[in-house]
């Protein structure tokens, strides 16, 4: 399921409560390009010029369905 998904990395630590990694800015987005379930990794590409092993990656449905207000 999680092959070809978009994931947002968080500035925050990957010891920190759920509120702040909630509450914390998008450093930017990662896109899944492999999974692996046996070894339990998944490879990532990244345009970012930083490591982001140590920040939380929040996986959601994006783009938001949205709603027509024209009835």
């Amino acid at each position: 399921m999680m092959l070809h998904c978009m994931l947002a990395v968080m500035y925050a630590s990957v010891g920190d409560s759920q509120d702040t990694v909630r509450d914390a800015p998008v450093m930017g987005f990662v896109y899944v390009s492999d999974v692996d379930d046996k070894k339990r990794r998944f490879k990532v590409l990244a345009p970012m010029n930083t490591r982001t092993t140590d920040r939380p990656m929040i996986w959601g449905s994006w783009p938001e369905a949205s709603m027509s207000i024209i009835g």
